[in-house]
């Protein structure tokens, strides 16, 4: 994977520090652009690079890459929460599994529920099941298998399959619910 790079006109600065912006082509891919600071401290590292030997390269290019993804990721967050707050349930679950699981941002199960239950409460199916399963587990709530029932029940009747099973066995095993 190659993300293509290209320079804008800079400030005029001297300040070695990139600015990284996305832009998107005409074919919809991807690029960054990054500002004249950026290209001199590029510069620098592959002239450096090249003194030092191939080892050195490879750092440098490995570096590169993470930067890049690291700054992609920063880009979509942003996106993702702007979305988010404008309302779109989708994108408030999706957010939520980022939070979830750490994906691009730190861990945290308190803003995940936060973003699950905004699109829980619009009727998103996926929503529904995950917020389930944050109170059966009790990660970011009290353990509470009667609210995990509440939501499994209401992603279940969307047809989301995994909230079925989840009710499925609760029901089994009486959890919040009586036996059956």
């Amino acid at each position: 994977l190659w993300l293509g790079l290209q320079p804008t006109k800079g400030s005029g600065s001297n300040h070695p520090v990139a600015r990284w912006h996305h832009t998107e082509t005409t074919h919809g891919i991807r690029q960054i652009q990054y500002h004249q600071e950026a290209e001199t401290c590029l510069s620098f590292s592959a002239s450096t690079a090249r003194l030092a030997g191939m080892k050195a390269q490879h750092v440098i290019l490995f570096l590169t890459f993470w930067l890049c993804l690291a700054l992609c990721a920063a880009e979509e967050i942003a996106q993702l929460k702007a979305k988010a707050e404008k309302g779109d349930a989708k994108a408030q679950s999706e957010l939520g599994e980022k939070y979830y699981y750490g994906e691009d941002v730190k861990k945290d199960f308190k803003e995940a529920i936060k973003w699950y239950r905004k699109a829980a409460d619009q009727g998103f199916a996926q929503a529904q099941y995950n917020l389930g399963v944050m109170y059966y587990n009790g990660q970011g709530v009290e353990q509470d298998f009667k609210e995990a029932v509440k939501w499994y029940r209401k992603a279940a009747d969307q047809g989301q399959v995994n909230a079925q099973f989840n009710l499925g066995v609760m029901y089994e095993y009486g959890q919040g619910v009586l036996e059956d």
